[in-house]
């Protein structure tokens, strides 16, 4: 494994926390030990490995006038190897008990077998309970002379304020893209691994999101599906599980070019090679990134990637917009009940973005589908000849029916819709669903004067149906009502008096009150007998 092989020994070797390893240094050189130490930070970034040369420092027999572990004497090679007595790493994640922490505080008491210290590295040590902390806590104020502890977490926010303030705390940074393609390059060469592009190395680079350790696993994962010494982009995404580099391209291309349909066809595209959504996406949302600080002194994007006609054709303001809107839509459609076609309207809606911040988008044109009717072969009788002259007339009857005004055809007659209250709740599911869905829970109470010139109607509701009620009560919705309502009945608003009120049993009994929704389940009960 690549990560163990290439584990700093030395202070020296250890990248980017050169604030920590010198600070240690200078301690050890001014023989200024704490007793207590913790090691916060991302992981794989290099905590337990500075615990463990730091150890071996205050326990080396030949330290070096540069402060470093000789890795020589017996002590050092017995850390190394890990069977010493006085060197203890404990896993704080499967040792967090009070139990564990008693067993620990007893082994303290005594001295170590060669040298001035006894060192105990705790790793996770935010996942001890709370018990377990408390019982620490008495050893962790007034520990022995002989005793160092090193606690090392990524999560310090979970540690008790009393056990932080009672250690010296050091913030490990993330390791930045320079310093892990340094290194994944150094890796490479020394293993004789070669990359088709310098590009692959910094995007594996970029994939161990600031750990060196992950980084290196990754490039252990590349290397086991390579069959040479040579990664390619195929070899890296399929690996990774990523979207192939002209993919993302092409995907943010169709994006600042506003092509629905070409965002469509690479989405699938993208789906058909069973690519993680969530990586793609954020694989778009890099690339982008990537576009907004790629910029020179005067402002213009440096890029090799994209499309130039499109860059130019789109302002930097727009290329943000496109940025930090995609990135919340993202985040709600990789959360939705259907990630992919929320993933993939999400593209078209950034590439449909004039339309939306303009409202000009034009209305839906609906084409119906039409029938094949397969054509008959039919059996051709010849009509008998007719003479010139009748000939000559029917011709001029069939140019005059062709050339009849339209004014002389007869219009089919309209189908007139009875006026009925059933009816009329279809025709609120026509023009208003919402409406229609709060009205269906009423009933008419005055069956009788719903369609004449009387225009007195009651509407009445259950106890359980106040909700609708109550829904119709308000202006914007009884408005709705009145209007839709007046048109089905063709009458003016104003002959309208219209009621609604709240059914009691007295009421529901002597009306036989029923809502429509009710007798349509009763029509359905009777159709099934």
């Amino acid at each position: 494994m690549l990560a163990r092989k290439w584990r700093p020994k030395l202070f020296k070797e250890v990248r980017g926390q050169s604030h920590i390893t010198q600070t240690l240094i200078n301690s050890i050189k001014n023989n200024k030990i704490a007793h207590a130490y913790l090691l916060t930070g991302t992981r794989g970034i290099g905590k337990t490995t500075i615990a463990r040369i730091f150890a071996k420092a205050i326990r080396c027999e030949n330290l070096s006038a540069e402060g470093e572990p000789c890795l020589k004497c017996s002590s050092c090679l017995a850390i190394d190897a890990g069977n010493s007595i006085d060197y203890l790493e404990v896993d704080g994640a499967s040792n967090n008990s009070v139990d564990d922490i008693r067993e620990l505080i007893e082994n303290v008491q005594y001295l170590p077998s060669s040298g001035k210290y006894k060192v105990y590295v705790v790793d996770e040590v935010h996942m001890l309970t709370t018990s377990a902390f408390n019982a620490l806590l008495k050893t962790l104020e007034e520990p022995p002379e002989h005793v160092v502890f090193i606690f090392a977490t990524t999560d310090p926010q979970k540690l008790l304020g009393t056990v932080l303030s009672r250690c010296q705390r050091f913030d490990f940074k993330n390791s930045t893209i320079e310093d892990t393609v340094k290194l994944l390059s150094e890796v490479a060469d020394t293993e004789g691994i070669k990359f088709e592009k310098e590009d692959l190395l910094r995007e594996l680079a970029k994939q161990g999101h600031g750990s060196f350790r992950d980084s290196l696993s990754l490039l252990d994962q590349v290397i086991s599906l390579s069959e040479s010494d040579t990664i390619t982009e195929d070899t890296l995404m399929l690996s990774l599980g990523m979207a192939k580099v002209h993919s993302v391209n092409h995907m943010l291309n169709s994006i600042l070019a506003k092509n629905k349909d070409a965002v469509t066809q690479t989405f699938e595209s993208v789906v058909a090679e069973n690519i993680d959504l969530k990586i793609f996406s954020k694989q778009v949302l890099d690339k982008l990134y990537d576009l907004l600080t790629n910029l020179d002194e005067a402002g213009n994007i440096q890029t090799t990637d994209l499309d130039r006609d499109v860059l130019e054709a789109i302002s930097l303001i727009e290329v943000m917009w496109v940025y930090e809107n995609l990135s919340k839509d993202l985040d709600w459609a990789l959360n939705s009940f259907d990630p992919e076609k929320t993933c993939c309207f999400s593209f078209i809606k950034m590439a449909l973005r004039e339309q939306i911040v303009t409202q000009q988008s034009p209305n839906l044109s609906v084409k119906k589908k039409h029938k094949v009717i397969e054509k008959t072969v039919e059996t051709v009788v010849e009509e008998p000849k007719m003479p010139a002259t009748q000939a000559q007339e029917t011709v001029e009857e069939k140019e005059s029916a062709v050339e009849a005004p339209a004014e002389q055809v007869e219009a089919s007659p309209e189908i007139k819709v009875e006026k009925s209250w059933d009816n009329f709740i279809k025709y609120l599911y026509e023009h208003k669903g919402s409406l229609a869905m709060n009205v269906e829970r009423g009933n008419i109470l005055n069956s009788a004067d719903f369609n004449v010139n009387a225009r007195n109607i009651k509407i009445g509701f259950l106890d359980d149906g106040k909700i609708f009620f109550d829904y119709l009560q308000e202006k914007e919705n009884w408005d709705e009502l009145r209007l839709a309502m007046s048109k089905f009945l063709e009458a003016p608003e104003d002959q309208l008096n219209i009621h609604l009120q709240i059914v009691d049993d007295e009421a529901v009994e002597s009306h036989n009150f029923k809502t429509t929704v009710d007798m349509h389940e009763d029509a359905e009960k009777k159709l099934k007998e």
